[in-house]
């Protein structure tokens, strides 16, 4: 009866993560770590997909930044979420 239950918790945080490739939302989303986790990427092609949980929180995150009230994030772990991105997509053109 457990494994049932971990399947369906599994399932459950698989189908709640939100996938983004859009470049000038993804450091976004990686700043906003206090709200959201990044749960890693995935590749479909050439195409690299960052993913984010809990997903109605990160889109509730895209939704403010689209208009304009979003949360303060400080400028450094902003520049710090640009670097990291720069360091994922580069490692993950390489793989």
């Amino acid at each position: 009866m457990p494994r049932i239950i971990l399947g369906v918790m599994e399932m459950n945080e698989a189908n709640d993560t939100y996938y983004e490739r859009d470049s000038r939302l993804i450091p976004f989303l990686l700043a906003c770590s206090e709200q959201i986790k990044f749960k890693g990427t995935k590749v479909d092609g050439r195409t690299i997909y960052f993913g984010f949980s809990p997903k109605l929180k990160a889109l509730r995150l895209i939704d403010q930044y689209f208009l304009n009230q979003s949360p303060h994030i400080p400028a450094k772990r902003l520049f710090d979420a640009i670097d990291e991105f720069r360091v994922i997509l580069h490692r993950e053109k390489r793989s």
